[in-house]
């Protein structure tokens, strides 16, 4: 019943230029909930596929006639069977987000929830889909994807894969969306992000990675005072995985410098890249993060003086938000090291700029 969902999202175009399009906001992961009365004007001017974006990806009502006009019967008694669907005055509402990327669609909870939880499943975000546009699509024999949240980076691996998530409702949406797009060779185990075994071809990480004080406790951002807390240890732990020629592939966002302690963490033999998108000012960082954990306005200053002391505490003084490859070199094949700066990406890129560094094997 669940495939019937993706095969009428397919059917409707319902993608990632096509969401922009509407919304007339590139890319459309930027989209706010303030800005809501903008957006209704413009995708109730695109039939079907407008209440798609509606639904899924903007958290409206829709009344029990639009909603059939936008799925069949046997879509809305999926939705209904998983506690997605939320009848209220204005109609009935979608819990969860739906997000298409690179041809298959996932569902994880919405960008759009006013109080996060500790077991929040992060959503698609910018950083998502720079992971899923820029690591190459290869034919890999074995793929590991860490910190897993909703799947998505190993369910487009297009290889036998293994996604690990502390979160057990991250799991949950794992297998949800396997079974949305109709894949059965990649499994969902719950555990700590170097609880894996085995060697792999590819590694796909988009950690938890904001910098945060004690007590701030959402599963799908917490990186420690300094950020890297995660990303630290499996960097460590990737020359126990990735066989020779193997890839790293990781967006994230991290205090300025992040190539050179790849570096120190790893040691020779491998080869590194950065495809830096843009930077943030802390301060503007900083209120970001407070105000999308709902911090009441009473507490905001008292929570941002915390903060600040903990990106002082940590020399903090630039966050990047990037894109990070490492590859595991052949033995005498010299390290090497690039570095690029890079706009949002829109897609995946072509062979003919600096995805040929990954070559470099």
């Amino acid at each position: 019943m669940l495939e019937s969902i993706a095969t009428r999202m397919a059917r409707l175009g319902f993608v990632e230029s096509a969401v922009e399009d509407i919304l007339q906001l590139r890319p459309f992961t930027f989209r706010r909930a303030i800005h809501q009365p903008a957006y209704r004007r413009r995708w109730k001017k695109h039939g079907p596929l407008g209440l798609a974006v509606a639904f899924f990806l903007l958290q409206e009502s829709l009344s029990l006639e639009d909603l059939r006009r936008l799925l069949d019967d046997e879509s809305i008694a999926a939705l209904h069977l998983q506690g997605f669907l939320e009848p209220n005055r204005l109609g009935i509402r979608c819990k969860v987000d739906l997000y298409p990327c690179l041809g298959k669609y996932f569902f994880t909870d919405s960008a759009f929830e006013v109080e996060p939880w500790p077991e929040q499943v992060y959503w698609l975000g910018g950083d998502s889909y720079t992971l899923a546009y820029c690591t190459p699509r290869r034919s890999y024999a074995r793929a590991l994807d860490l910190c897993s949240g909703s799947g998505v980076h190993a369910l487009l691996a297009g290889c036998p894969a293994l996604g690990v998530d502390i979160n057990p409702r991250a799991i949950e949406f794992g297998r949800l969306n396997a079974a949305l797009n109709g894949i059965s060779q990649v499994e969902f185990a719950q555990g700590d992000c170097c609880s894996a075994e085995g060697t792999y071809d590819l590694v796909t990480l988009n950690p938890p990675f904001v910098p945060t004080p004690e007590g701030v406790a959402e599963l799908y951002r917490t990186g420690g005072g300094n950020g890297e807390g995660v990303t630290e240890r499996v960097v460590r732990r990737l020359a126990t995985w990735l066989n020779p020629g193997g890839l790293f592939s990781m967006a994230t966002e991290a205090p300025d410098g992040a190539l050179q302690r790849m570096r120190r963490w790893l040691g020779s033999g491998w080869g590194l890249a950065e495809l830096r998108k843009f930077e943030f000012p802390i301060e503007e960082y900083i209120f970001s993060n407070i105000l999308s954990s709902g911090t009441p306005p009473d507490q905001q200053e008292a929570e941002y003086e915390r903060w600040l002391d903990t990106y002082e505490d940590h020399n903090i003084q630039k966050m990047v938000s990037a894109q990070y490859f490492a590859v595991r070199l052949a033995p005498g094949v010299p390290d090497w090291e690039h570095s690029l700066e890079i706009g949002h990406p829109s897609g995946p890129p072509s062979e003919a700029d600096w995805s040929l560094w990954l070559n470099e094997k």
